[in-house]
């Protein structure tokens, strides 16, 4: 401390009106012997009185006995004064690096929505002014006891804190800063960390605990209260950084989620109008299909009737199908969304053939019953083989044009554009009637037939979701029916 004693003998006027008060010369003499004022002189008659600061002394005043220890006295005072102005000042300059520290990481932190990487900066700003081998952080999780490791720059041996159990479990569960600079000394300790000396400060938010920080050296060290109370104020800026990014990222997932949900309204929107486009369009089409049908009815006679309405029935069909598929198509809506698809298609034609055999061989029953019982089938076989001709063939690719139809546009349209729990049962039931009424230009029998067939076609495809399975169950019915002879009834 002879800095001090040198900067106030450098002021020579000061020291000369010293001397002038006091009526006697006197010398201050450092430590090691050098005079810093006065005169080498006559030494005898002059008393030696040391310059304190604090308890510690750092020169001598000489002077005669009479005044050596008020000059002294004096000398001790302006040494105090001094030692307390370089004091604040070196406060004042830590006061402000400590500001400017949290200004700059407050600053850092602000711009940063990742925890781990929060954890990263907050860890290199403690490392600046804290010494240690390394830095851990710990993150409570939700409704939980434990504390998992968010991030280390040492080898802190600690992947998961349980709350109370050890040194650093009991320090997160009192929620208080603690400083162990021997480690070995500590009751708590439980070897959980290789290391000497130990900061540890749990983060903490709103009164809740939401992690931990520990600063740690593997030699012996002395944390002191500076360092706690820097740590402190860096673990409390972590611990607003964490929760903000916490905050950032519910409210970016909430974001993404009304976004979803928004183009989910679009695209229901967008598909709800397409339906309602193409219902509108199938209904025009189907209207327009039965008056022509009936028309052909009307201006044909009564020999050349049937095969009237099969040729037109079939050609108007075709027409429809590619309205239909051109309307589809400009909608931009995908056709396996019709029915159009081959997945599934081996379970389906299971299903479809499983469930009209049984109706084959009651109907064979039927007509065995009326050929027996009936004038109307007294005359008939049970199977009539000159029915076999080329409409059976054709059959193949009607079944299934008239199923695209039906089911795979009118169904799917209705159940698109219902909602609710039995929006299926209603598209069936629509599907069923439009069906039957296509038939009644043949005959209402025919249509009753349709109508029944419909509910089982549109159930079974309600079920599958292709048209595979109620294409061939069509197919099987229709042609078997006309070989029992039951087209001749209807």
């Amino acid at each position: 401390m002879s800095s001090i004693l040198k900067r106030l003998c450098r002021n020579k006027k000061w020291l000369g009106s010293l001397e002038q008060m006091a009526g006697t010369p006197f010398q201050i003499v450092l430590l090691d012997g050098k005079v810093l004022w006065g005169t080498t002189g006559e030494q005898n008659a002059l008393v030696n009185a040391n310059i304190l600061d604090g308890e510690e002394t750092i020169g001598f005043l000489r002077a005669s006995k009479a005044c050596v220890q008020a000059l002294t006295d004096i000398f001790n005072h302006f040494v105090q004064q001094e030692q307390e102005k370089r004091r604040l000042g070196t406060e004042t300059l830590d006061r402000y690096k400590e500001l400017t520290m949290l200004y700059h990481s407050a600053e850092q932190f602000a711009a940063v929505m990742d925890p781990h990487e929060i954890a990263v900066k907050v860890a290199r700003e403690i490392q600046k002014i804290v010494p240690g081998d390394g830095v851990s952080f710990f993150l409570l999780g939700e409704q939980s006891l434990v504390l998992e490791q968010l991030y280390s720059s040492g080898d802190l041996p600690a992947p998961t804190i349980v709350l109370g159990a050890g040194l650093l479990g009991q320090i997160a569960q009192n929620e208080h800063g603690e400083i162990v600079n021997d480690l070995e000394a500590d009751a708590r300790f439980a070897n959980e960390l290789a290391a000497s000396s130990l900061l540890c400060v749990p983060m903490r938010l709103k009164e809740q605990l939401i992690g931990l920080v520990c600063v740690y050296r593997k030699e012996p060290y002395q944390y002191t209260a500076a360092d706690l109370k820097l740590v402190s104020v860096l673990a409390f800026q972590c611990s607003t950084a964490i929760e903000n990014a916490r905050l950032y990222e519910k409210l970016k997932l909430s974001y993404q989620e009304l976004e979803g949900k928004q183009q989910e309204l679009a695209g229901a929107y967008k598909s709800q109008t397409e339906f309602g486009f193409l219902f509108t369009s199938i209904v025009l089409i189907i209207s327009l299909y039965t008056f022509l049908v009936g028309l052909f009815n009307v201006s044909s006679d009564h020999n050349s009737v049937y095969a009237v309405q099969f040729t037109a029935s079939r050609l108007l069909e075709l027409a429809v199908l590619g309205l239909v598929i051109i309307i589809i198509v400009k909608s931009g809506m995908p056709l396996k969304g019709f029915g159009v698809t081959l997945r599934g298609w081996q379970a389906a034609i299971t299903e479809a053939v499983a469930i009209s055999l049984p109706i084959m061989i009651l109907m064979v029953v039927a007509k065995y019953w009326l050929v027996r019982n009936t004038t109307m089938f007294a005359d008939s076989t049970l199977f009539l083989w000159s029915n076999f001709n080329f409409s059976y063939v054709t059959y193949i690719v009607v079944a299934p044009l008239q199923e695209f139809v039906t089911r795979g546009v009118f169904q799917t349209t209705i159940e698109r554009l219902l909602v609710g729990h039995n929006s299926h049962f209603w598209a069936i039931a629509n599907t069923s009637f439009v069906f039957g009424a296509l038939h009644l230009h043949s005959s209402l029998n025919l249509a009753i037939a349709a109508f029944v067939t419909s509910w089982l076609w549109g159930f079974m495809y309600a079920r599958q979701r292709t048209l595979v399975g109620v294409s061939i169950s069509h197919f099987l019915l229709g042609n078997f029916a006309d070989l029992l002879g039951f087209w001749s009834f209807f």
